[in-house]
């Protein structure tokens, strides 16, 4: 958050809030033009429809720390949400996927 908040400051980029929440209800429900969650896969699927309840139309969801073999079931969540995917990619068996709502 730290590191994240510097960075802001020194890109001029005030406009953005970094958020440390053990789940999306610690932080209410604020609208978000763009969501990362670091976290592992049941977390992530116990959380996304919260995160895509509160992206913004045209909002961004970046998903990352899970493994390559949890892909199909984040993606399946993904779409079911009506969510769509925009990017994935794959390094040392983790992945990365980002979608568009």
């Amino acid at each position: 958050i730290e590191n994240s908040e510097e960075n802001f400051r020194l890109n001029d980029a005030r406009h953005i809030r970094a958020l440390l929440a053990s789940g999306i209800q610690e932080i209410g429900s604020p609208e978000a033009g763009v969501i990362l969650a670091n976290i592992n896969k049941n977390i992530i699927l116990r959380e996304m429809p919260s995160y895509e309840a509160i992206l913004k139309k045209d909002g961004k969801l970046f998903l990352s720390g899970f493994y390559t073999e949890d892909v199909a079931d984040l993606h399946q969540m993904a779409t079911g949400l009506g969510l769509s995917l925009l990017r994935q990619s794959e390094r040392d068996n983790w992945a990365c996927l980002v979608y568009q709502k």
